[in-house]
Parts: structure tokens; sequence; C-alpha cells
């Protein structure tokens, strides 16, 4: 530590002697490095050589010699063998000895009697000088040694002030050496810090490498697909065995691309906290039922010994988020057992819990995986080929979304190949005593409706198009808000199917147009658009549309959809046309 020599000044001349005491302190050189007395002229000088022999012979001492001034004084010093610095204090030799010469005056009247008293006050006056020198050196010793000394005071008015001095002088050096102290300590911790953040920030640069990779591989996979297809309808011609087996590859590899989708935007909510569940009782040995017999219908279990075991379970849950949990699962059960093996689906209960397991036979999970098995984008080893796919986001939804129904899932394997086992846990629930009568969804209307198709993509506007003509409807195109608006007008469809990004006018604009001319105010309006956030669900409703609808469409959700809206925009109709 770098100090000035004003920095000491204080400390000896406030606490500066009286009677022409004086206070120093010298550096390893011998030089003044503060001095009570005349400090501008004599700080920096070398110090009387008396004094420097002393220092540099013996810690601690005491000696007669001449000041600077050339007054005869006596000397009290310390010296440091850590710093080479000493500390003395120097008093005029008169000033001593005025004691023992008034005491000679006055003992020229009384003898024997007058020199033993002058003897006595000596000697007390020497013990008491002598008390306070030990007592000052050894504050300076504890003071060098970085401890703060204790104040003793020894009844010496000047031995006292230095002592002071030095106690405040050590008081000084502890805290400097504390907030050293600290500094070093934070210094450190934000060295640590900055290469834990530096390790993260490669770590997850290298993570979205990787993600972005592998997406782009399950993205190509299926289009690679949907492109061969295409290519072999195009070449056998429609109507064949081929071009059948083409749609059903163009109709499976769209469904797989649309579940990559939807996963990522379902992670994009989790992130956010923006996942919203529509709670209602289910049953979820039904719900784990209906899961595996859909799966059966595509043919995922043909190659796998499927076993399971269900009974009644109610518990309060989102259906559209335990159907995604129990799918996921499963999805994985068969995907990562090979065929041949064994997939076994238990719903099973105990007196507050509601249990549901997926166990397989397959590849199983390393212990080193084991703990990081429900992180986002977190996976196995990848392997060039990549077979089994996916992008590593499945189970972290699956834990999510558990936690926001209140439960618990974990995972346990006794290694690889040695299978793996999920167990979901969710609080249980009574069974309703009165259950809504679900009615058979399907076609309500049993003649076509006509629709106004809203849509500035000439491919996808003429698909559709084309397949709701198939299904008895007539359709009416439009490929910007303002020839829709004007189509509407004119011919009065029963119903519009709006694209919400439109090139001139937003679907949003597009909408409250219609409903606010009195021609097409009770028009049923779907809304279809590629954003399917809960916010945009509430616009498009703000907007006055009947239904919102997220692209890619399920054409069965689109059909049953449209005779709902047509069935709600009669019904509006109908008090106008009463008499």
């Amino acid at each position: 530590q770098t100090f000035t020599t004003e920095f000491f000044a204080p400390m000896v001349s406030r606490r500066s002697a009286l009677l022409g005491w004086m206070v120093v302190i010298l550096d390893r050189q011998g030089r003044f490095i503060a001095r009570s007395q005349r400090p501008r002229e004599t700080v920096g000088q070398t110090a009387r050589p008396e004094l420097v022999q002393a220092a540099l012979t013996s810690t601690t001492g005491l000696i007669r010699h001449p000041s600077l001034e050339g007054n005869e004084i006596y000397g009290a010093f310390t010296h440091s063998e850590v710093s080479g610095w000493t500390v003395g204090v120097a008093a005029p030799v008169e000033s001593i000895e005025a004691t023992a010469g008034r005491a000679v005056s006055v003992a020229s009247g009384g003898l024997l009697l007058a020199v033993l008293f002058a003897l006595a006050a000596a000697t007390f006056a020497a013990r008491r000088l002598a008390r306070g020198v030990t007592r000052a050196t050894r504050a300076a010793t504890t003071l060098a040694s970085g401890a703060v000394p204790r104040l003793v005071s020894c009844k010496v008015l000047e031995f006292d002030q230095l002592h002071t001095a030095l106690v405040d002088a050590s008081v000084v050096l502890a805290s400097e050496k504390e907030s050293r102290i600290k500094a070093e300590a934070e210094r450190e911790r934000l060295l640590l810090d900055e290469s834990r953040g530096r390790l993260r920030a490669e770590a997850d640069n290298i993570g979205k490498d990787q993600f972005l990779a592998m997406l782009a591989h399950e993205l190509r996979n299926p289009l690679a697909a949907i492109n061969g297809a295409f290519a072999l309808g195009e070449r056998v011609g429609y109507g064949t065995p081929q071009s059948a087996e083409a749609c059903e590859v163009i109709h499976r590899q769209t469904l797989h691309m649309t579940h990559l989708v939807d996963d990522l935007l379902d992670v994009s909510r989790m992130v956010s906290g923006n996942i919203k569940l529509d709670m209602q009782p289910l049953d979820l040995g039904k719900m784990a039922r209906d899961c595996l017999a859909s799966m059966r219908v595509t043919g995922r279990t043909a190659a796998h010994a499927v076993r399971m075991a269900t009974e009644p379970l109610w518990v309060m849950g989102d259906p559209t988020r335990l159907e995604q949990i129990v799918n996921n699962l499963l999805v994985n059960a068969f995907k990562f057992t090979p065929p041949n093996g064994s997939v076994e689906l238990v719903v099973c209960g105990t007196a507050n819990e509601a249990v549901l397991t997926v166990k397989d036979s397959g590849m199983g999970i390393s212990p080193e995986l084991m703990p990081h098995i429900f992180e986002v984008f977190i996976q196995g080893a990848p392997s060039p080929d990549r077979v089994q796919g996916g992008l590593g986001i499945g189970l972290a939804l699956v834990k999510q979304l558990v936690s926001l129904h209140g439960g618990t899932v974990s995972a346990e394997s006794s290694g690889p190949g040695q299978g793996s086992t999920f167990t979901v846990r969710l609080p249980r629930m009574e069974a309703p005593e009165d259950l809504p009568a679900m009615e058979p969804a399907g076609r309500s209307h049993d003649h076509g409706w006509r629709i106004l198709l809203v849509e500035d993509n000439d491919d996808a506007r003429r698909m559709m198009s084309r397949l709701l003509v198939m299904e008895g409807h007539e359709v009416l195109e439009a490929s910007t808000g303002t020839e829709g608006l004007h189509t509407a007008s004119q011919q009065r469809p029963d119903l519009a199917i709006v694209d919400i990004g439109l090139p001139e006018m937003t679907g949003y604009e597009v909408a409250r147009r219609l409903r606010a001319d009195t021609a097409t105010a009770t028009m049923g309006l779907i809304a279809i658009t590629g954003y399917g956030q809960e916010q945009d669900r509430k616009n498009a409703l703000a907007a006055s549309f009947d239904y919102h609808l997220v692209k890619p469409i399920d054409v069965d959700r689109l059909l049953e959809v449209i005779d709902l809206c047509g069935e709600a925009a009669l019904q509006r109709q109908s008090p106008q046309l009463s008499p």
C-alpha cells in the first residue's frame, strides 16, 4: 500500500507533545516520514546518525543525542523488522532532568533528607517514563503485526498521546487491510462468475448449433418424403394405388411437421409462462385407452407387444394437455423400443393420486443422462443416422404440463438396453355425479354452405376451395380483403373463412367491416392463421370472429367448425326473418 507523507502528519502533529517533546517516524533509510516539529523543513531529511545507527542495531532502545536543532534530547524508539520503519519519541534533556535539578536546589537546604526525596522523585518519574516507553513499544510492535493494540493509560500525558496515536494508526491500517481483503474476495468472485458465464455461453452456443442442425434434419426428412410422394403422384397419375399411397405419405409427413411446429410453439409458451389450461373433470383411464387406440389405428403399435391395464380414475385437467402428456410418453416408448419389444400402459390409483405408468423394454437411459432427461433439447448420444429423430422437447413439455396440473413425473432405468419406466402422478378426485351427455360429432347440415374464402396464398386458396367443393359446399374466392368485402356484399355467403395476414388490410379489419355492414352482419366468420398463441385467439374473437383455427388446419376439424359456424349464422338470421 502506498501512502503520502501527509497521511502520517496528522498522527504526529495532533498528538505533538507539550514542553518541547517530539514524535518522529523514520523510513528504512533513516529519513523522516513525519516529524511533529518543523515538518516542512525536516520531512525527507536524514535523522541524526546516532538514532539511525541505534535503530539498525536494536528493535527498541533509549539514547541521548543532539537534535537537528542542536538541542540535547533523550530519544526512545522502536524499529520494525517487517517494514524497516522506526517510530521515536524525543524529549529535551532539560525537560527530563528539570525535576532532578529542582530537587537538588531544594535539597541544598535540607541536606540528606532532600537528597533522598529527590532520588525518590527521580526514580518514580523514571519508572513512569519507562512504563510509558514500554507500552508505546508494545503498541508499535502490535501495529507492525497488523493487529490493533489495546489503549492503556500510563498517566504520562506525552506517552498517552503517543499511545493513542499508535492505536489510531492501527485502526486505520486494520480498516485498510479489511477493505483490501474484501476487494480481493470480490475480484475473485467476479473472475469466477465471468469464467462460469463464459463456459455457459459456450455451452449454449454449441447447444444452439446442435439444435439448429437437428431441426434442419427433422424438417428435411418429411419434406423429402413429401417431395418424393408428389413426384410419384405426377408420374403415375392420380386415381392409381401408387398415387393413393403417395397421398397417405404426404398426409402423414404433414402431420409430423405440424407436430414439430406445435412442440416448438409449446416450448416458447413454456419458457414465457403463457401455457393456459382449460380445467375440467376427466377420466384418466379412458383418455389413456383412447390415446393408445389412436396409435393402433395409425399402425404405430404393430411391431410391438402392447399390454394395457387401466381403471376409471378422475382428475381435474385440461383434456388437450393431458392427451399431449400421454401421447408424448407413448410416442417415446414406441420410438426407442426396437421391433418385437414390449410397451406397457398402466393406469391405477392410490387414495389421493391417479398414477399413469408407461414402461418399455427399449434402449433405456444412461446414468449420465438420467439427471437431465426432462430438460429441453436433451437427448441421448446423437448418431449421424438419427433413426429415432425428434427435437428433445417432448419430455420437457411433459414435466411442465404435469407440474401445471399439480402433479409429478419421474423416470427410471437400469441403464442402456434395460428399458425405461415413466410415472406420472396427478391429484385424484371423486367421479362427478352428473356427467354431461356427449353429443356425437358430425355434420349437422344436410346440404352444403355458401362459403367466402379470403386467402392471399394462391396455392393454399385453390387447394382449400377444391376440398370444400368436394365436400358439397359452394365456394367464393377472394385474394384480398377489399375483394372479399365486395364479394360478400354482392353474393351474401353463409359464412367466410378469412386469413389474418392479408396484404391490403388484416383479417381483423375484414371481420370488423363485415359485422358493421347490416347486409353481412349475421355471417359466420372463421379466422385462419399461422399464429397460435392464446393472445392471437383472443384478438380474433375480439374482432368478431366466431372461431380461430391455426394452420395447417385439420380437415375434419375445419368441416366441423364450418357446420357449427353456419348453424350459428342461421340462428342470428332467424330474428330478422320472423314476422
